[in-house]
């Protein structure tokens, strides 16, 4: 009986993450605001995300507590086909550590890579002094190249492996918002939408949302700093341990608001981005499950395409 509670017991949700966030660790911080558009760019992200959790009690049995923690080391790459259309590509490394009743347990891989088409639906204006507005829109698809079935304790915990085992369908929006003055405000939503993977185990569907409040500070003639204050919302549905019988994981789903606070540097072919996130909200399994503060690092090194100057 314990290890079907445990196996049932859902300790994370996902580009990314997560991150997923992602796949089924640390979640990712998304596109965000993207001022050099035009440009290629080559990059590397590192996500940080840990969770305090309980089991749900078994009579007779002392109550079992312990903590998870997730990193994810990406290769992030954007190709312009043309000013309109973009090829994204992020290849994780998913490194997952349980600390559980003085027991540690850690392992590491490859994670799930995914591809993504977006499209310059509203290009802004470089020219204009007024407001500018850009639109993105896109999808894509999670692969299933991330190991699913490592076990801890002769347990196979679907929410603690490297990937899903699935193949996932994305949808992508990004809309930002520049006014005359300084500011800018970022929205971007991400939604996916997830199959059974040959477990039979379906994950549930995903939807995570983010607003950003930007404030543009010019450092230099080809370099700027950007301040960021933001909410997230993530939300997953319950996960299916037998997709075709239907059988709900009632351990599962989440809703998850996050207060981001965020810096991003730009300087000429280079730019950082660093964002701390901290719940101000949190429902996950049944409340057996806790996020703690996130935080989540990201370099990017842009190529010329027509235009090799930030705009």
């Amino acid at each position: 009986m314990n290890k079907t509670i445990v196996f049932f017991l859902l300790i994370l949700f996902n580009r990314a993450y997560a991150c997923d966030v992602c796949g089924c660790g640390a979640m990712g911080q998304g596109m965000g605001y993207q001022p050099n558009s035009e440009l290629h760019f080559i990059g590397l992200g590192w996500n940080f995300q840990s969770y305090d959790f309980e089991h749900p009690s078994i009579p007779n049995e002392p109550i079992k507590t312990g903590n998870d923690q997730f990193q994810t080391v990406s290769i992030n790459l954007r190709y312009n086909v043309n000013p309109r259309l973009k090829l994204y590509a992020f290849v994780p490394y998913q490194i997952v550590n349980r600390l559980e009743s003085g027991r540690n347990y850690s392992y590491s891989g490859l994670g799930d890579i995914e591809t993504i088409i977006m499209y310059n639906l509203l290009v802004p204006n470089s020219e204009s002094e007024s407001a500018k507005i850009g639109l993105q829109l896109g999808g894509g698809l999670k692969l299933p190249t991330g190991k699913y079935n490592t076990e801890i304790d002769q347990q196979l915990i679907p929410n603690l492996q490297l990937g899903s085992g699935s193949v996932d369908v994305l949808f992508h929006s990004n809309l930002t918002l520049e006014t005359g003055s300084r500011l800018a405000i970022n929205q971007e939503n991400r939604y996916s939408w997830r199959t059974a993977n040959s477990l039979d185990y379906k994950f549930g569907n995903q939807l995570d949302s983010r607003l950003n409040l930007l404030y543009k500070l010019k450092t230099g003639s080809q370099s700027f700093l950007l301040p960021a204050l933001g909410l997230s919302f993530h939300h997953r549905s319950l996960d299916m341990s037998e997709a075709n019988r239907n059988l709900i994981n009632r351990y599962s789903g989440m809703q998850l608001l996050n207060l981001n606070i965020g810096l991003n540097l730009f300087i000429n072919k280079l730019s950082m981005r660093v964002n701390w996130s901290n719940p101000l909200y949190s429902h996950i399994a049944k409340d057996y499950v806790e996020a703690k503060q996130a935080l989540n690092i990201q370099l990017n090194y842009y190529i010329k395409t027509n235009n090799e100057n930030i705009k």
